[in-house]
């Protein structure tokens, strides 16, 4: 349902009302990685070999930055090492490789504890102008079922949201000190274990992850962890101590995959904070809100999952169109608030509604971006097999698979470079390849287009927004159709194209009714663990900026940075909403918004 607020009720200060996190089974087990056959070894080694040589496209440009061959440090790897070594190796090299979509996950039983605490943390400024900032407490969750002691407990709700974290002893992070040290160089520590490109992307996941350690990634903290916190209100130091909670996660459950996403990032319904009179705006479903400032009426429409709401049938898509064809005589503008909080963004997309979002403003032909893949026996194979799965066809699939991959490895003037892995396809459309969703098989054939070209467009995002967020965002900049606002530099960075190994290792139905895996001869790998990969490197052909010339990486760069302040970080980006409000109600259009877009 949409729904009309004024401007007093939008720009309300939130409600610091602590909302529940639920923890299934509390336990003391340890952290431990499991013995490995050699079968399994062969298997975990084999996969990872293969990853980097056949499918990561990243190299090309990342080793001109790093100097960092992963695939020259994935031949070292043998089943001849003992278990723990392998494995430990092999995370090693992903951490080292620092990609934020290529990652490894180590197997049960490791994978199945976390570690966690019931408060989250920002990083802050005292005012937009400061340099340094500090982390505050940002959001708490309730403790009500949490078996801590009654002492902990009233620690914990003497604990306020704005309130400066100023150190923390035991931070939990394996190979790092125990002993106290200031919340800004825990941030940093957390931050070198981080992947991504940019300090930015690696700041944000730190930031995440400062109160949470996932079994998946490396050894649990135990024990008790001691924070000194400076009260806002008067300006006390006090110190207190508490249990780093372990749990067993939904990682070995059989939950279906919405509450596994919801357990992983969220530890439950995480919406602290929040306006009960603004709880619309933030339902899965997502919502649009009218909002006046300075005489202008402006639509904040929030984007939650660029998907089909499955509990009540609805287009994210069409709900949007609907309610721009309804209000845009009334609408000076519109602001897509896609700031992620673990943003549904991130996991739920269908291939085309990015594109067909962002064909609402203008009457432009938006094209479902390209893709570079590495030419590889073993790709073309993946290529053709990812394709019929999804086309359930084989009708000109032969020429297709052969005009993009298989013309390079049947030329010899290319046998070198393929031999060397160094080369890569043109940038294609692998749009069938990907998804197989409600929008037609053509990217192009949108069913909605121009809705809304006369209307100023503001996008307002941080580096959080990934994957189909990410997507929308920079064909909003690239197409000239908004304005981008951000907390930080960029936002996003990771790439759309992301599979899972043990997914590609899965068996098909061949066009001659055989079965074989996508991956050929590609095992599931063993006791629960897995690799994520970036199959191909997204081309953003319409990127101003050469830094930005690819969706992973860099992401998008702002048009606009408002940093947060203390009072942005307790009334939810208030002041950052009036920056913006007044920039779209400036008669001069000084920010330059987009106005008659073609």
């Amino acid at each position: 349902m949409l729904v009309a607020l004024n401007a007093i009720v939008f720009l309300s200060a939130c409600n610091k009302s602590e909302n529940t996190a639920q923890v299934s089974s509390y336990t003391d087990e340890p952290w431990e990685l499991p013995k490995l056959n050699a079968e399994e070894k062969t298997s975990l080694v084999d996969s990872v070999q293969t990853v980097f040589r056949e499918y990561y496209v990243n190299d090309f440009q990342k080793n001109k930055e790093s100097y960092y061959d992963p695939y020259t440090e994935t031949l070292k790897l043998n089943k001849e090492m003992d278990s723990e070594t392998l494995l430990r190796e092999a995370m090693k090299i992903f951490n080292k490789n620092g990609d934020i979509y290529t990652n490894f996950t180590y197997p049960s039983p490791a994978k199945c504890l976390s570690a966690h605490f019931y408060f989250d943390v920002a990083f802050a400024y005292d005012n937009p102008k400061d340099k340094e900032g500090k982390l505050v407490i940002s959001k708490k969750y309730s403790i009500d079922t949490v078996p801590l002691s009654r002492e902990e407990k009233n620690d914990f709700y003497n604990i306020q949201v704005g309130d400066e974290l100023l150190s923390i002893a035991n931070i939990g992070i394996e190979g790092e000190t125990d002993e106290e040290i200031s919340a800004v160089e825990g941030l940093k520590l957390l931050m070198k274990q981080a992947s991504g490109r940019t300090d930015e992307v690696k700041k944000d996941q730190a930031l995440q992850r400062y109160f949470l350690r996932e079994g998946d990634e490396g050894k649990t903290p135990e024990g008790n962890f001691t924070v000194k916190i400076k009260r806002r209100a008067e300006g006390q130091i006090v110190t207190y101590t508490f249990p780093w909670m372990r749990y067993l996660n939904y990682k070995c459950s059989k939950k279906n995959e919405v509450s596994r996403i919801i357990d992983k990032n969220n530890l439950g319904d995480k919406k602290a904070n929040i306006d009960p009179k603004l709880k619309p705006a933030y339902l899965p479903g997502g919502s649009a809100n009218i909002v006046e400032y300075a005489g202008k009426s402006f639509a904040v429409i929030r984007v939650s999952k660029f998907v089909k709401d499955k509990e009540n049938e609805i287009d994210e898509v069409e709900r949007i169109k609907d309610f721009l064809e309804k209000e845009r005589n009334k609408i000076d503008g519109v602001i897509f608030d896609l700031r992620g909080d673990y943003n549904f963004n991130n996991y739920f997309s269908y291939a085309t509604s990015p594109v067909a979002l962002a064909s609402l403003f203008t009457t432009q032909d938006i094209s479902y971006p390209n893709v570079i893949l590495r030419v590889s026996d073993t790709n073309r194979e993946t290529l053709a097999n990812k394709l019929f799965i999804n086309l359930k066809e084989v009708d000109n699939l032969d020429a297709f698979v052969f005009e993009k991959m298989g013309k390079y490895l049947n030329d010899e003037k290319y046998k070198e470079q393929i031999k060397n892995r160094s080369l890569f396809t043109n940038p294609f459309n692998i749009f069938d390849a990907n998804h197989d969703d409600r929008y037609p098989k053509d990217p192009n054939a949108i069913l909605y287009k121009g809705i809304l070209t006369d209307k100023l467009i503001a996008v307002f995002a941080n580096s959080d927004c990934s994957y189909a967020c990410n997507t929308f965002v920079s064909l909003m900049k690239d197409y000239k159709i908004a304005k981008i606002y951000g907390t930080s530099k960029q936002i996003g960075g990771r790439e759309i194209n992301i599979f899972s190994w043990n997914d590609f290792a899965g068996t098909i139905i061949t066009p001659r009714g055989t079965t074989k895996s996508i991956i050929p001869n590609a095992k599931i790998l063993p006791k629960g663990s897995d690799i994520s990969f970036a199959w191909g490197q997204t081309v953003r052909e319409n990127a101003r900026a050469g830094n930005e010339q690819y969706l992973g990486g860099n992401g998008v760069l702002v048009d606009t940075v408002y940093l947060e302040t203390r009072d942005d970080i307790i009334n939810n980006d208030r002041n950052i909403f009036n920056k913006i409000f007044a920039d779209m109600a400036d008669p001069k259009n000084s920010t330059g918004f987009y106005l008659n877009r073609p």
